[in-house]
């Protein structure tokens, strides 16, 4: 018992750091998203994109008023999205494995988008046409409301390519998404300045916060992965908090 709690203990560490990185990682993904989501036609402007844009910025602003290189500072996202890539292909590849790891969720995911599918051709960066599949996004619903059958049916009948749902935890994050939360019953946007305001002011930090939300759902299932490797081997990457501490100050200050 003592033994796996010291494994546990030292596990944290890298749990914490792999945590960081899917986070980040996502919320690098987000700004590769700015032209759409909540440009969507059928959805209001909601400029969720500043908001993730200001929580990189602030932090990279003090940054570098204590005088740390601009690279250093790209070097060290660039490793948390790299660290974020390659554990979620190890993560889809647990859940491929184990397909009922894809339904674990410690959070509750309390809506879903519905969208339909359409394959277009488009040019690669060669010239040479590539089929893609187009994501045509629909409405969010409560997950039981019993409109989602309906919706369901109807872009079956629209798209030949078949149709599919995203679940989300607000209906918030599903809006910047591009999908239409007409049938959500506390959606009263738009008509006045002051719900306009309240969506400018509320959605940039619901995305980001779901995003945090889910990238601790995905850590949790790599979690028991290097609790493992703990158990067969002794050492770690960081046994105590001042090694871990010392790694990340190296990043900046080497």
């Amino acid at each position: 018992m003592k033994k796996l709690g010291k494994v546990l203990y030292i596990t944290l560490l890298d749990f914490l750091m792999l945590l960081a990185s899917i986070f980040i990682g996502s919320l690098i993904i987000c700004l590769y998203h700015m032209s759409s989501g909540s440009d969507a036609k059928n959805v209001p402007l909601t400029f969720y994109s500043i908001w993730v844009l200001a929580f990189f910025a602030i932090p990279l602003y003090l940054l570098r008023k204590k005088n740390i290189e601009i690279l250093k500072i790209m070097n060290m996202l660039a490793a948390f999205y790299l660290i974020a890539g390659i554990s979620g292909g190890i993560i889809t590849g647990i859940t491929s494995i184990f397909p009922k790891f894809e339904t674990v969720s410690i959070f509750n995911t309390r809506f879903v988008g519905l969208s339909g599918n359409e394959e277009v051709n488009v040019l690669d960066s060669n010239g040479d046409d590539v089929i893609q599949t187009s994501h045509n996004k629909s409405f969010v619903f409560s997950k039981d409301d019993a409109r989602i059958d309906d919706e369901s049916t109807n872009l079956e009948e629209k798209f030949e390519d078949g149709m599919d749902k995203e679940k989300f935890i607000f209906w918030q994050t599903a809006l910047a998404s591009g999908y239409n939360p007409a049938y959500i019953e506390t959606y009263t946007c738009c008509s006045s300045y002051e719900d306009k305001l309240v969506l400018y002011g509320t959605v940039g930090p619901t995305v980001i916060f779901e995003t945090f939300l889910k990238a601790i759902n995905r850590t949790a299932i790599f979690f028991f992965v290097p609790i493992l490797i703990r158990r067969k081997y002794k050492n770690s990457f960081y046994t105590n908090f001042e090694t871990f501490k010392k790694f990340f100050r190296s990043l900046f200050l080497d």
